[in-house]
């Protein structure tokens, strides 16, 4: 694996205000082999007409689907490179030598998949707000998600031994994929330097316990004799996370932001 193809799969929907940003950072990539594949759940906006402008050359599927799982799913069946990876339709790489360090790590290190930290910012400001994303430790993950799912860059033959994301979860199906990729006890890099710019968008107070309930599920699903450990890490971060979004409401959110600071990479759903 000299140069490997690293396939970079890009999930849209009405993406038309963040996708440019997207796809010029994939651009702007020193390493060149990259295939870029791009499902796009029927856009009613410019999704589509931007990347076809952008991205000429990358495999696009516009066509209706049930959610973002099912999409990376096809997204993956579709990709031909030796690693694959995801690239968010918000997110963007935080300089131009995040692949050429992803690839290089492979050839030295012949590991089976690179993972490392998010940049956070305040929409709002985008000024930086944390880091996340930890050491992928099993035990870590038992607690509460601490691999950064996005910076996941991953060998396709260990892919396809893992095999799809799960599509009955709505939310927490990348949570059930990284479970069973710690499980398979694979040879990994972690990369230190943040490889990822996020905005801090939120998830709504329904959405967040949606998934709390599914990542609950899924600890379960692999470790029954450990369900009631789970339940209270689950009742505990909620009340966590209930805290946070009171001082939100009564103006004291710099708080959060300066807890998140001080939590750094292992800043979680359930922490503050």
């Amino acid at each position: 694996m000299k140069e490997p193809k690293i396939t970079i799969v890009t999930v849209t929907f009405n993406s038309a205000k963040t996708i440019a940003k997207t796809i010029e950072s994939i651009n702007r990539q020193t390493y060149k082999n990259i295939e870029q594949v791009f499902i796009d759940n029927q856009s009613g906006d410019d999704t589509v007409k931007i990347i076809k402008a952008l991205a000429p050359q990358a495999h696009l599927v516009s066509e209706k689907d049930s959610g973002i799982y099912e999409a990376m799913n096809k997204g993956f069946k579709l990709a031909t490179g030796e690693i694959v990876g995801t690239l968010n339709s918000d997110d963007y790489f935080l300089h131009e030598r995040v692949v050429e360090n992803i690839a290089a790590i492979f050839v030295r290190d012949g590991i089976d998949y690179v993972c490392g930290r998010i940049k956070f910012f305040e929409p709002a400001t985008g000024k930086f707000s944390h880091y996340f994303g930890s050491e992928p430790a099993l035990e870590d993950n038992l607690v509460r998600m601490s691999i950064a799912h996005p910076t996941l860059y991953v060998k396709k033959e260990i892919m396809e031994k893992i095999g799809p994301y799960d599509e009955n979860f709505r939310i927490a199906a990348d949570f059930d994929w990284c479970l069973r990729l710690l499980r398979g006890k694979y040879k990994y890099f972690f990369l230190e330097d943040p490889m990822i710019g996020v905005g801090l968008a939120g998830l709504s107070a329904r959405n967040y316990l949606l998934a709390a309930r599914e990542e609950l599920a899924i600890k379960i699903k692999y470790y029954p004799q450990r369900q009631w450990r789970f339940r209270v890490i689950f009742y505990s971060d909620y009340l966590v996370r209930r805290f946070r979004d009171l001082l939100i409401m009564i103006k004291l959110g710099k708080i959060v932001q300066l807890a998140r600071r001080l939590q750094g990479k292992t800043t979680s759903q359930g922490s503050l």
